[in-house]
C-alpha cells in the first residue's frame, strides 16, 4: 500500500497532467480553427482571383470588339490599358505620334487627351496627327473619369473622323460653288432681261436746222 503522502502527490500529478492535456486540446482546437479560417480565406482568394480573371477576359473581349480606340489612364495620364483599335491607330506608346490640334498646330503637353483625362476632366476634343506620307488624320476624343471607387483612373474613347471631315469639307466646297453659280446665273438673267441701251438719240423738231430738207 502506498503511503498517503505519495497517493496525494500522484493525485496532484494526475490533475496537472489532465489540465495540461486540456490546454493542449484547447490549443489544438484553436489551431484547427485558424487552419479552417485560413483555408476558407484561401478558397475565397482563389474564387476572387478566378472571378477577376473572368472579368478581365470579358473586358478584353469587349474592348477588342469596340471599333473606336479606347485608352484607360491613371491620375498621371499614364496608359494602363488600351484596345486593338488604339494600337492600330497609335501604336503601343501613349500617343504613337506628336499630337496637334484640329488646325494642325502642336498641342501643349497639358492639353493632350492623356493629360486632361489624368486630371479627371470630362471633355470632348478634336485633335490631329500627321501621317508619314505628309497627310493628316483627324480624331475626336471623349473622356471622363471612371465611376466611384476607380476615380484615380479615366477612360478616353477616340474615333477617327478623317473621312467625315473630308465629306464635310466637300459639302462646304459644293455649297460655295453652288452659291457662286447661282449668283452668276442671277446676274446673267438680269443682263438678258434688261433693254438694250444705245448712245444714239433722235433729233427733235426744235433742233432741226432751217436748212434741213
Amino acid at each position: 500500500m502506498l503511503a498517503p503522502p505519495l497517493v496525494a502527490d500522484l493525485r496532484a500529478a494526475n490533475e496537472h497532467l489532465l489540465m495540461a492535456n486540456l490546454r493542449v486540446y484547447e490549443l489544438a482546437m484553436d489551431v484547427r480553427d485558424v487552419n479552417e479560417r485560413l483555408l476558407i480565406a484561401g478558397l475565397r482568394e482563389q474564387e476572387l482571383a478566378a472571378t477577376l480573371a473572368r472579368e478581365r477576359a470579358q473586358l478584353a473581349v469587349i474592348l477588342a470588339g469596340i471599333a473606336d480606340a479606347v485608352l484607360v489612364v491613371d491620375q498621371d495620364g499614364r496608359p494602363v490599358r488600351t484596345n486593338a483599335a488604339y494600337v492600330r491607330l497609335f501604336g503601343h506608346s501613349d500617343t504613337g505620334a506628336p499630337l496637334d490640334d484640329a488646325a494642325g498646330q502642336p498641342l501643349p503637353v497639358t492639353a493632350t487627351v492623356q493629360a486632361r483625362a489624368g486630371r479627371g476632366e470630362t471633355f470632348s476634343q478634336t485633335f490631329s496627327v500627321a501621317d508619314d506620307d505628309g497627310g493628316r488624320r483627324w480624331f475626336e476624343a471623349n473622356g471622363q473619369p471612371l465611376p466611384e471607387g476607380e476615380r484615380d483612373h479615366a477612360v478616353v474613347v477616340i474615333r477617327d473622323i478623317t473621312a467625315r471631315r473630308a465629306a464635310e469639307d466637300a459639302l462646304r466646297r459644293a455649297a460655295r460653288e453652288n452659291s457662286l453659280l447661282a449668283a452668276v446665273v442671277a446676274n446673267l438673267e438680269t443682263c438678258v432681261s434688261s433693254p438694250t441701251r444705245t448712245n444714239r438719240t433722235t433729233p427733235s423738231s426744235s433742233t432741226i436746222p432751217a436748212s434741213w430738207p
